[in-house]
């Protein structure tokens, strides 16, 4: 846990992290919650954690932080860019019947 931005040099902030708990706990545990649910949000770095515990309520106390994942430089590096939906070639969306031209019609009326 920080209290700035962390220090490695590459993450990915995944959202805020948000927990109660009563006066009556300690802040030790209070912030093991935190950690907890930095973990099932996806993220191993907490950062910007306050050194007091916000009391908006009478007999409790909040924690508030960000929460981030490490990136692998080299694997970031070496990974091909993600193809989104406007790369690559142009294809109409034509059904299959209107895709070939018709064949012209006889021009003798079908007899023989």
């Amino acid at each position: 846990m920080y209290n700035g931005l962390p220090d490695t040099k590459v993450w990915d902030d995944i959202g805020p992290a948000e927990v109660g708990c009563y006066l009556d706990e300690s802040e030790i545990a209070c912030l093991g919650r935190l950690r907890i649910e930095a973990c099932r949000m996806g993220g191993d770095i907490v950062y910007n954690v306050p050194k007091k515990a916000l009391r908006p309520m009478e007999r409790g106390m909040v924690y508030r932080a960000m929460v981030a994942h490490t990136r692998d430089v080299k694997k970031a590096d070496e990974a091909p860019a993600p193809v989104d939906a406007g790369s690559g070639a142009i294809e109409p969306l034509l059904p299959a019947a209107a895709a070939s031209p018709a064949p012209p019609p006889a021009t003798d009326g079908g007899g023989q």
